[in-house]
């Protein structure tokens, strides 16, 4: 420990805040020199009564070199200034009693830190287990989806576009089951897949209590809904204005959830032949997957079929949180914006495979002028040389975002749409909220439809 009554002795800087402190008691707290406590006093001005001046000099006195009695015992008075009141060995003794019981408190603290720094890694080895293990789970779904057959006569555009809308089900599945930590509700999904269709003609009605899912039901039912949405959008009551699509559910005596699919007004759709991807998917997944039951009958008044959940997959609704709701997996069939092929687009993606899909997408859309970057000074530097009629942004680019880049458009007056693969929108700034924001994985449709709604042709 270190203790002085005049700190301006050692600190010769002190005198500068003396009538604050000047006295100081520092008790260390750790081996090295780091980390101290310490103790201050003000302070105390005293006068000291001298019988002589102790500092006075030999003079001679107007007898000669005779003592005068009278001065030389006078009184001499002296104020101290800059000096504290003295520390004791009992105060001392306090302060190595406080640096023991500090240093304690701090020894137990460092024990309590370590034990949950143990339990951290113990929870992010098992955070990364299960995500390995999702991942793993979804690649192997999508392999299946993508490795299954052909079916005969169909065409390879046909056939890239329901692998497309296959994997957006997934995508928006997966964004809502991490949104609602581990499920979703099932009204919610409906809307999701069947929003895309609302505005095309047909009368969609769906009618059910909430009924949440769990990860594993939702997955699976995003497929199937998929499946049949996209089944009545191209041959059965929602492929015409006049069609009319029921959608029903309700628990049952075991509380499991019954969910009737019935349309109607649409053309008549013939039992398939042999069984593809998409029906073994409606009829084989639920019972396979989830223990539940599935079938599907094709009658001439329209398609019904029929799903039952078991309750091990249900949670009662209302005692959950609200959980914001999944977007549409695709824009709808047949809707496709007329985009000018003059129209300049800067697409800014840090990953090669995905600004190619990207590149492929617009080509198709008839948008040939494309140019890429992969950071935010690449995007800037090409905006400065030649500025783009419209920019499609990816928000996260690895080590940084695209926010400069959208600022820089913002102040240029030049339209852009945003692409994340991020459930939602945190972020991006509010300053965008009214920036269309495209989910991946995307299609091109989605994309094509957002990049004519910022330019004001379409949407």
């Amino acid at each position: 420990m270190f203790a002085t009554h005049a700190l301006s002795r050692v600190l010769p800087d002190a005198e500068a805040y003396a009538d604050r402190t000047t006295g100081v008691l520092a008790v260390p707290l750790s081996q090295t020199p780091r980390d101290y406590l310490f103790f201050f006093r003000k302070e105390l001005v005293r006068t000291l009564e001298w019988a002589g001046n102790p500092g006075k000099s030999y003079a001679t006195g107007p007898l000669g070199d005779r003592l005068t009695p009278r001065k030389s015992f006078a009184i001499w008075k002296e104020t101290v200034r800059m000096q504290s009141q003295p520390w004791t060995d009992l105060d001392r003794e306090i302060g190595e009693a406080a640096r023991s019981m500090l240093a304690e408190v701090v020894l137990r603290h460092n024990e309590l830190m370590a034990d949950e720094r143990e339990k951290a890694d113990v929870r992010q080895r098992m955070l990364n287990e299960e995500l390995n293990h999702r991942v793993k789970n979804i690649l192997a779904v999508i392999k299946s989806v993508v490795g299954h057959p052909v079916e005969a006569g169909r065409s390879l555009e046909r056939y890239v576009e329901a692998l497309e809308g296959r994997i957006q089900a997934l995508a928006v599945a997966h964004d809502q089951v991490v949104r609602g930590d581990g499920g979703g509700l099932f009204s919610d999904l409906l809307e999701a897949e069947l929003s895309p269709y609302r505005s095309a003609g047909p009368t969609i009605i769906l009618d059910g209590p909430p009924v949440w899912l769990d990860a594993r039901a939702f997955s699976v039912l995003a497929l199937v809904l998929h499946e049949l949405s996209t089944n009545a959008a191209k041959y059965g009551a929602l492929s015409v204005p006049g069609g009319r699509l029921d959608v029903t559910w309700r628990r049952d005596d075991q509380n499991g959830c019954v969910v009737a699919w019935r349309e109607q007004g649409g053309p008549h759709v013939p039992p398939p032949s042999r069984e593809g991807f998409g029906s073994a998917l409606i009829e084989r997944s639920i019972p396979y997957d989830l223990g539940g039951e599935s079938s599907v009958c094709y009658r001439p008044e329209g398609v019904e079929a029929r799903i039952r959940v078991p309750a091990r997959h249900l949670s009662d609704a209302g005692q959950l949180a609200d959980v914001s709701k999944p977007r549409a997996a695709a824009a709808a069939l047949g809707a496709r914006p007329v985009l000018d092929g003059s129209i300049r687009v800067l697409l800014v993606e840090d990953q090669l495979l995905i600004a190619m899909d990207v590149e492929q997408m617009l080509a198709a859309a008839g948008l040939t002028q494309v140019t890429t970057a992969a950071s935010v000074p690449e995007a800037l530097r090409r905006i400065a040389a030649a500025a783009p009629d419209v920019a499609v942004l990816d928000v996260n680019l690895g080590v940084a975002t695209s926010i400069p880049v959208a600022e820089d458009l913002q102040r240029r007056g030049i339209p852009f749409v945003f692409a994340t693969g991020y459930g939602d929108s945190t972020m991006i700034p509010s300053a965008f909220a009214g920036v269309p924001v495209v989910r991946k994985p995307y299609g091109g449709p989605a994309l094509t439809a957002a990049i004519a709604k910022v330019l004001g042709g379409w949407g």
